[in-house]
């Protein structure tokens, strides 16, 4: 029985020590425009069914969209993103069945900046982002993106991608590239 209880503590400890994490890349929006947030993940291994943070913004100038289910690559998940209130909401994600997070994009959610908010940089903050399954819930650190409130977008392009290169919600990008003999 002992050694049992010992392999239990030893998988506990191992599911504790491994990195989860979370990243979220920047973005540029323009005044009254609407945005994507994308929630990137690490589980590491370990099976989660579920998480919860809590989204800080700026007081003013951004809002979410009402309690409302995101677009969510996880199968079988949903995330809800509740309304800002003083700059401030909750974000949840849970499985509806036993399908745990996947690693990489687990769904996004949408802001919209106001159309007389300044142009300029802004942090939002994600914290108390939790990883949840029950037996070994992990807290991460902090996680801190910049919303760029700007009047026009760029895109930048790596001439050695291999994916074609993301753009701003409404903008169609065409790639040619020309190869010299």
């Amino acid at each position: 029985m002992k050694r049992v209880y010992s392999l239990m503590a030893m998988c506990v400890a191992f599911g504790m020590a491994t990195a989860q994490t979370l990243k979220v890349a920047d973005i540029d929006i323009k005044p009254g425009d609407k945005a994507n947030v994308e929630l990137e993940i690490d589980v590491n291994g370990v099976d989660y069914g579920a998480f919860q943070a809590n989204l800080q913004f700026p007081a003013t100038g951004f809002t979410t969209t009402e309690e409302t289910t995101t677009v969510s690559t996880w199968k079988n998940g949903t995330i809800t993103v509740g309304a800002l209130k003083e700059g401030k909401t909750n974000i949840g994600g849970l499985s509806t069945s036993d399908s745990p997070m996947p690693n990489g994009v687990v769904g996004s959610f949408e802001i919209q900046a106001a159309s007389d908010l300044a142009l300029g940089s802004y942090d939002v903050t994600i914290a108390n982002f939790e990883f949840i399954n029950g037996v070994s819930d992990v807290k991460i650190a902090d996680v801190t993106f910049t919303i760029n409130v700007v009047n026009s977008y760029s895109i930048t392009l790596d001439e050695d991608a291999t994916d074609a290169p993301k753009a701003a919600s409404g903008v169609n990008v065409t790639v040619k590239r020309t190869i010299a003999a």
